[in-house]
């Protein structure tokens, strides 16, 4: 679908002028043509939009290995916009009075004027016309949830955050590691002077300032030699404990179609809409007991997903309500200690029709006869919402008539028939 260019830019309506212009001919009960022109300006909500924005913030998370580390929350947000297209357009009538005897012609040039961002039922994209925050069906996220802890459940290292933390220590190491091969090149080439340059206190050396030979030698034995040694010892201890100190992101996205529906109907107009709504949700983890999760990984410590799939037929139970999947999902997260995650919904609709409206002053008029004024426009709206643990396994239904079941279906029904 194409973008656009909203032009609010916090919480509120945009309101526009339109003129309106009437134009009628007709002919009086004493055989007189008459004719009469009117000019209005009225002003007309083109644009809504509703945009809050959180701010995230840093905190310390303990991890389950035993150190402090910084993690900045991520904020929650809500932007949507809801836009009307006016189109230039001219609608005309033909009457006849019954009150009065006399009949005529009519014509009205200008956009439709009614307020069509605040008719219809438009709960098929958004819980609420107020917040616009997309919405999404019991069934539509009890599956993507269930999706999004397998995916936890079966994950690859995604980010070190451990590593990301520790940014400014690393910096410091490489930096003091620059220092040693210094010296080394220094003396190799004779140049002793340069070497000297190295061993000098650096700011971080807190209390070897002395610029006397005692002074180098306590910075070479407790500022250099120390060194090397946290660095092996530190590199040991991440290449034995990578996996419990990396930190882990997945990350699931759903989307489904909303068809071509009635928004409103009736004498005086309609209004059809069509579009796409999805859900994204991340989180993120750290591996709290490296045994527990491999074990829950090889299926060892839930005996219901054994169970299910021992049970004859099963298959067939699965194929419109997935208990396989969800006793899987069940014991996704053992073994892992959840730090933070966000869930975005959004939805991206178009719709359109068309008004009929009334001539000002001319009540006895037929508005039912009127060629109908044209309109367009666009709802686009995202929320996102910060999760405080992992998504809940729900029960849920999956269609049966979807392309992958049907060609299953065909498999299984082949196979069948085989024996």
């Amino acid at each position: 679908m194409a973008k656009r260019k909203y032009r609010l830019r916090r919480s509120g309506t945009l309101q526009v002028p339109v003129v309106i212009k009437t134009h009628s001919d007709w002919i009086d009960r004493d055989g007189n043509r008459q004719s009469e022109d009117k000019t209005s300006v009225t002003s007309v909500d083109v644009e809504r939009a509703t945009i809050y924005r959180g701010k995230g913030r840093w905190v310390y998370k303990r991890h389950p290995a035993g150190f402090t580390y910084r993690w900045r929350e991520p904020s929650a947000y809500t932007r949507g916009h809801q836009v009307l297209d006016l189109t230039d357009s001219t609608s005309t009538l033909t009457w006849s009075s019954p009150t009065m005897g006399t009949e005529g012609t009519g014509r009205r040039t200008g956009p439709s004027v009614q307020i069509l961002l605040n008719r219809g039922d438009w709960s098929e994209f958004m819980e609420s016309r107020v917040d616009m925050r997309p919405t999404l069906t019991y069934n539509e996220l009890a599956q993507h949830n269930v999706a999004l802890r397998l995916k936890v459940k079966n994950a690859k290292v995604n980010l070190s955050v451990f590593a990301a933390e520790m940014k400014k220590t690393v910096n410091g190491l490489a930096k003091n590691f620059s220092d040693l091969v210094g010296i080394y090149r220094a003396v190799r080439h004779g140049n002793f002077a340069k070497a000297i340059s190295f061993l000098k206190p650096k700011h971080y050396h807190k209390g070897f300032s002395s610029r006397d030979a005692a002074g180098r030698w306590l910075e070479l034995q407790y500022g250099i030699l120390p060194l090397m040694g946290d660095l092996k010892s530190g590199y040991d201890y991440i290449r034995e404990n990578i996996d419990t100190l990396m930190t882990y992101s997945v990350s699931h996205n759903y989307k489904t179609t909303v068809p071509l529906h009635d928004m409103w109907s009736s004498l005086s107009g309609r209004c059809q809409a069509q579009g796409t709504r999805g859900v994204r949700t991340k989180v993120y983890y750290v591996i709290d007991n490296q045994a527990l999760r491999d074990s829950a990984r090889l299926g060892l410590i839930n005996p219901l997903v054994l169970g299910w799939e021992l049970i004859p037929y099963s298959f067939v139970v699965d194929w419109l309500v997935p208990v396989g999947n969800m006793l899987e999902a069940l014991d996704a997260t053992v073994g892992t200690q959840f730090v933070s995650g966000t869930q975005t919904r959004w939805c991206d609709v178009d719709f359109s029709g068309f008004t009929r409206e009334d001539y000002t002053g001319k009540a006895d008029w037929p508005y039912t006869e009127m060629t109908p004024l044209p309109f367009s426009g666009k709802i686009y709206s995202i929320s996102r919402e910060i999760l405080l643990g992992y998504p809940m396994v729900l029960p849920y239904v999956k269609n049966p008539l979807s392309t992958g079941h049907l060609i299953n279906a065909v498999a299984l029904a082949r196979n069948l028939f085989k024996r």
